[in-house]
C-alpha cells in the first residue's frame, strides 16, 4: 500500500494454530461478545414467535397448522430444541445464536486458511464476525444468524472440494440447510451453483452438489407430507415467502438507497472493503507475500458479497436484519486490509496497526454499549407479571405488541396468528381474512387485551384494524385497567369489567 506511505513485509502469515483450538476459542469469543447483551430483558418479536411455534411442535402441533408463520421449518426446529433445553427462558435462544455465530466464525477462519491462504487474515475475519453480529438487530436472534454457519461452511467446503464428489455432496448438504433457516440464503446457493458450474464444467460434480443440496429440504418435505401438512408447508414457507417480496410498501427504486443506508452502523467494514478495492493492485489477493490457495479467491469473496446484497435488495432492505448475511464476506474483505496493516515494517506504524485492528474489532461492542437500544426494556417482564397476577393461565390476545408476552406469561393464545403483524398489518400471505379472524378472537372472550402505546406503532400497522379491536372490546364490556410503562410508551392492558 505504497500510496498511503506504508511498506508491507513480504512474508507469509505467521499464525499457525491447530484448527480445533481456534474453533473452540471462537465459540468462546462469540459467547463472550454476545451473551452479556442477552442478559438484559429484550423485546424480540421474531424469536418469541419462533419459540411459540417450536414449543407447539414439541407439544404435538405442527408448524403452520398450529401457530402460523412464513419462515421455513428449520428455524422452528432450532427453537423447539431451545425449548427442550432451556424452557420458556428467552436466554436459551440467545445461547444457541451465540453458538451459531461461533460456528460461523470458525467456518470463516477455515475459508481464510484454505481459500485465501492466509491464517492471519482468517483469524482477524473470524474475530470480526461475532462482534459485528451485534449490529443490524442481530441481538434479536434473527434467522439470518442461524443460516450463517451453513452458508459459510457450505461455501468453504465447495470452494475447497475441487471435483471431489464426496466433499461436494457434503457442501450441498450443509448449504441446503441454510434456506431452511431463512429462504433468502437461496441467493448464495444460486451464486455458488453458478460458480461450480463455471469452474468445473463437470456434470458429476454438479450432480453431487445438487444431490446434497436437496437432502435437508426433502427431509422436511417428507416429514410434513407424512403428517398430512405438505400443502401447508408449501403455501407458507414457499409461496407465502414469495409474496413478501412486495417490500412492505418500499419500491424497488428505493431499495438500493435503503441497502446502503442499512450498512451505516458497520461503517468500518465498508471503509476497509472500499480501501481494499481502491488499493487492489498493491493489496491484491496475491499481495503481501501470501498467495491464495484458490485462484478464484477474489471472485468467491466479492461474488458472495454480491449475492448477499442481492438478497437484501430483493427484500427491499425493509428491516435491518436483512443486512446480516453481508457480514461474512465484508469481514473477509476488511480483514484483508487489517492483515496487511499488521505487516508494516516501521515499528511505530506496526504498533498503531494493532490498535486499529482492535478498534475495528471492538467497534460494535462500544456501539451497543453507548446507544440506547429501545428493545432493551423490562416492559415485557412487567406485562407478564401483571398477567400472571390478574389472569393466571387464562388465554389473552396481544393485539399489536410483542408476542414475547405469551412466552413470558405462559398465557395461552386464541389464534394461530400470534404474531401481531399478521393481523394488524396488510400481510399478503395470510391464509384467512384478518378482520374475520379478529372478530373470531374477540368472540372467544380473551381474559386480557394487550395494546401497544398509541404513540408507538409499526409502519405497516393499519389504524382501522386497531380501531376494530377497540370497538369490539368496548362493545364486549372491556375497559383499560392498567398501563405498563416502557421506553416506547406505556402498554395498555384491557380486561372485561366483570372479570376485574
Amino acid at each position: 500500500m505504497a500510496s498511503i506511505g506504508m511498506e508491507i513485509r513480504q512474508v507469509r502469515s505467521a499464525v499457525r494454530l491447530p484448527f480445533l483450538i481456534v474453533a473452540v476459542a471462537l465459540l468462546l469469543w462469540a459467547a463472550l461478545v454476545r451473551l452479556p447483551f442477552g442478559i438484559a430483558p429484550r423485546a424480540d418479536a421474531d424469536a418469541a414467535l419462533f419459540w411459540l411455534i417450536g414449543h407447539g411442535w414439541r407439544m404435538g402441533e405442527l408448524p403452520y397448522l398450529g401457530t402460523w408463520d412464513i419462515k421455513p421449518p428449520g428455524i422452528f426446529l432450532v427453537f423447539a430444541f431451545a425449548d427442550a433445553m432451556f424452557g420458556a427462558a428467552p436466554f436459551g435462544g440467545r445461547i444457541l445464536a451465540a453458538l451459531a455465530i461461533g460456528a460461523g466464525a470458525a467456518g470463516l477462519y477455515r475459508f481464510g486458511q484454505r481459500v485465501l491462504g492466509d491464517s492471519r487474515l482468517a483469524l482477524i475475519a473470524a474475530l470480526l464476525l461475532p462482534t459485528y453480529s451485534l449490529l443490524f438487530d442481530g441481538l434479536a436472534n434473527k434467522p439470518e444468524l442461524f443460516a450463517a454457519p451453513f452458508v459459510i461452511w457450505g461455501i468453504t467446503l465447495a470452494a475447497t472440494a475441487g471435483r471431489a464428489s464426496g466433499q461436494l455432496l457434503l457442501a450441498g448438504l450443509v448449504m441446503g440447510a441454510a434456506p431452511m433457516m431463512k429462504q433468502t440464503a437461496g441467493f448464495e446457493i444460486l451464486f455458488l451453483a453458478g460458480y461450480l458450474a463455471w469452474r468445473h464444467r463437470s456434470l458429476p460434480a454438479l450432480a453431487a452438489f445438487g444431490a446434497g443440496l436437496a437432502m435437508v429440504p426433502c427431509a422436511f418435505a417428507l416429514y410434513f407430507a407424512a403428517h398430512g401438512a405438505f400443502t401447508e408447508l408449501l403455501d407458507a414457507s414457499v409461496f407465502g415467502a414469495l409474496l413478501r417480496l412486495h417490500g412492505d410498501g418500499v419500491t424497488l427504486a428505493e431499495a438500493p438507497v435503503r441497502v446502503l443506508a442499512s450498512l451505516k452502523t458497520a461503517m468500518p467494514l465498508l471503509l476497509l472493503a472500499g480501501l481494499g478495492w481502491a488499493e487492489r493492485k498493491r493489496l491484491s489477493w496475491r499481495g503481501a507475500g501470501v498467495r491464495p490457495a484458490n485462484p478464484d479467491a477474489a471472485l468467491l469473496t466479492w461474488g458472495w458479497l454480491g449475492a448477499a446484497a442481492l438478497a437484501e435488495l430483493a427484500m427491499r432492505a425493509t428491516y435491518p436484519a436483512y443486512a446480516l448475511p453481508l457480514l461474512a464476506p465484508l469481514c473477509l474483505l476488511s480483514a484483508r486490509v487489517l492483515a496487511a496493516l499488521t505487516l508494516v515494517e516501521r515499528r511505530d506504524l506496526a504498533r498503531w496497526a494493532l490498535v486499529i485492528v482492535a478498534a475495528v474489532v471492538l467497534w460494535p461492542v462500544l456501539f451497543q454499549l453507548l446507544r440506547d437500544d429501545p428493545d432493551h426494556d423490562s416492559q415485557p417482564l412487567g406485562i407478564a407479571a401483571y398477567l400472571r397476577q390478574h389472569a393466571p393461565g387464562k388465554p389473552i390476545y396481544v393485539v399489536n405488541y410483542d408476542p414475547v408476552v405469551y412466552q413470558l406469561s405462559g398465557a395461552p393464545t386464541l389464534t394461530r396468528f400470534s404474531f401481531h403483524q399478521h393481523l394488524v398489518c396488510e400481510f399478503p400471505a395470510l391464509p384467512v381474512a384478518a378482520d374475520a379472524e379478529i372478530r373470531r378472537i374477540m368472540e372467544r372472550r380473551p381474559a386480557a387485551l394487550v395494546f401497544a402505546s398509541p404513540t408507538h406503532h409499526m409502519v405497516c400497522e393499519l389504524p382501522e384494524r386497531i380501531a376494530l379491536v377497540h370497538a369490539l372490546a368496548r362493545t364486549g364490556g372491556y375497559r383499560k385497567v392498567a398501563a405498563i410503562p416502557g421506553k416506547a410508551g406505556a402498554v395498555e392492558m384491557w380486561m372485561p369489567s366483570s372479570g376485574f
